[in-house]
């Protein structure tokens, strides 16, 4: 990237939300001020210089029409990047004239260091590689643990003879007794859930840092289904949900705690979302499914899952 646009950091006007033309106008009005022979005031020990923006629009007319130069100007003044003192007189002439003078702001956008930049972009890299390993190994993690686990669905899979829509439940009423009284599938929602279980799983036994960092400014109502979600899937398996992308995440925080119907869009609450995740897991499907949050998310399995628990 070029450093300097004008005299002016290229990196410091776009934080500040300038464009190129802003660097154009701010620069010719530091010549104008340097120059000598520009007609001057002094107010409060500062000097202004007088603009007279006919002729300074008639110096740059790339930077568009009087009344857009006359805007943004207006605009540096409300930043901070220059001073503004109107004057309804000028020489025994009545009328209004503007004076104005750079500030230190406008000074700090002229302020740049190539070996600085240099530096910051190196560190950035650094810590990008050292958050990618630690992903890498997390990763790496959970598949030793998911190797040294059975899938539920491979224990409970039964013959059919008859094919089912896929979203559609089958019924197993014997599928809570053979998971023992302390899994999530005995009680409701709202007496499972992990915030207020005896059985509470720390929350960094759930979702990776990564995750943890990705999902904190979340919704709490989406936020409590999800770890929620989590921990049911964990008290299940017997180990973490397999990790998410983050277009896979960004398709949980769009998704939970509202529901799709034929002709509105209604929101949810935390525990009706978290009676649907208890429904969704007493809940055998026609094809075997290892209940990842993203098959909970697919088709309309929320949709059948909402009319069982929730609409009924």
């Amino acid at each position: 990237m070029k450093y300097t646009i004008m005299g002016f950091s290229q990196q410091a006007l776009l934080d500040a939300g300038l464009d190129t033309v802003d660097a154009l106008v701010l620069r010719t009005i530091k010549d104008m001020y340097a120059a000598a022979g520009m007609e001057q005031i002094i107010h409060n020990n500062n000097r202004y210089i007088w603009i007279n923006y006919t002729y300074l629009q008639a110096q740059i007319p790339i930077a568009g029409s009087l009344r857009n130069l006359m805007r943004r100007i207006a605009t540096y003044a409300d930043m901070g990047l220059i001073k503004r003192e109107l004057r309804h007189s000028k020489n025994g002439v009545r009328g209004n004239f503007a004076y104005v003078a750079p500030t230190l702001a406008l000074d700090a956008l002229e302020d740049y260091s190539p070996y600085q930049q240099a530096q910051a972009q190196e560190q950035k890299k650094q810590h990008e590689e050292k958050a990618a390993t630690i992903e890498e190994q997390e990763e790496q993690q959970q598949q030793e643990e998911q190797q040294e686990s059975i899938p539920l669905c491979q224990n409970v899979i039964r013959v059919m003879t008859k094919c089912h829509n896929k979203d559609s439940s089958i019924r197993d009423t014997s599928i809570g007794k053979s998971l023992g009284d302390d899994t999530p599938f005995q009680g409701s929602a709202s007496t499972a859930t992990p915030y207020s279980s005896p059985n509470y799983i720390p929350l960094h036994n759930l979702l990776s840092a990564s995750d943890i960092i990705a999902t904190h400014d979340w919704p709490p109502d989406v936020f409590k289904a999800f770890v929620y979600y989590m921990s049911v899937y964990y008290k299940t398996f017997g180990h973490r949900h397999p990790r998410l992308s983050r277009t896979s995440l960004e398709k949980v925080l769009n998704t939970l705690c509202q529901i799709t119907l034929p002709a509105d869009v209604i929101d949810l609450t935390a525990e009706e979302e978290m009676s649907m995740i208890d429904q969704h897991f007493k809940t055998r499907y026609a094809t075997c499914t290892d209940y990842n949050i993203l098959h909970y998310l697919s088709g309309h399995i929320r949709y059948f899952r909402f009319m069982e628990v929730v609409y009924k």
